[in-house]
């Protein structure tokens, strides 16, 4: 089994900023998508439910790098103790 690399601060903040972006010029789409005139109801109601998936996509990066933070702190009390 290969050891996998912790992630950085740098590199969580980074990975959650592309995916905000990524995330909100997507949910732009949709929307523009939905405006067309002539289309569907339905075409409305998945936009809203893509926006759902979006946010609930973000919302777990972030607490993927709220993780990240927690255990750098862990990691800094640990060294502390040690000295």
């Amino acid at each position: 089994m290969s050891k996998k690399k912790k992630e950085t601060l740098m590199d969580a903040t980074k990975d959650t900023l592309k995916l905000g972006i990524t995330s909100n010029v997507g949910l732009g789409a949709m929307g523009a998508i939905g405006n067309i005139p002539g289309m569907p109801t339905q075409a409305s109601n998945i936009t809203g439910t893509v926006g759902a998936g979006l946010g609930l996509v973000n919302v777990g990066r972030l607490a993927k790098t709220g993780m990240t933070i927690a255990d750098q702190f862990e990691n800094q009390i640990k060294k502390g103790k040690k000295r």
